[in-house]
């Protein structure tokens, strides 16, 4: 009987099975995520949250087929001016749970001892962790980028003609 192959993307590069940082990586710049209620140092250590994550759930030549690199472009562009402190606090509450959740399961994922187990962990629970924070930090985007001065001015400007037009009457 001819082999079969199991591998669905024949001749695709796979991620080496192993992260090249622990779990602990996580830590510091969660904390400061944690503790800040500054718009800029929430997003300066989201984006620190965000460029170690990969490095602790993938290995080092992971493919991005998640979002996860967007993500990361366009967190680093994020400052105070797109959003409210409040919304800024809401976006910082909803990554910090997702990247607890990743941290999480890096450190269930190392603590298994057994290698061959822990390969096929990583192979499939990196990459679809990534994913989950990607959808995460996309819907955290989205409600800095509905609280933006600019959007707040466009609002602003639809009120007003809206309340300066004369209602047909049918």
């Amino acid at each position: 009987m001819p082999d079969v192959p199991t591998d669905p993307n024949p001749g695709v590069l796979r991620p080496l099975a192993e992260p090249d940082q622990p779990p602990e990586a996580l830590d510091e710049p969660l904390g400061r995520l944690r503790a800040s209620d500054d718009p800029d140092q929430i997003a300066t250590a989201v984006r620190d949250s965000l460029s170690r994550l990969p490095r602790v759930l993938t290995g080092p030549n992971w493919l991005d087929d998640c979002g996860f690199d967007t993500e990361q472009h366009w967190w680093a562009s994020i400052t105070a001016r797109h959003g409210a402190a409040a919304t800024f606090q809401a976006a910082r509450d909803h990554l910090a749970d997702a990247l607890d959740r990743s941290r999480d399961t890096a450190e269930e994922i190392r603590r298994d001892p057994d290698p061959a187990r822990r390969t096929d962990a990583w192979l499939s629970h990196g990459p679809e962790m990534l994913r989950y924070v990607a959808g995460v930090s996309a819907y955290a985007r989205g409600l800095l980028t509905h609280t933006t001065p600019q959007a707040l001015q466009g609002v602003l400007e639809a009120m007003a003609q809206l309340g300066g037009t004369d209602r047909a009457v049918s």
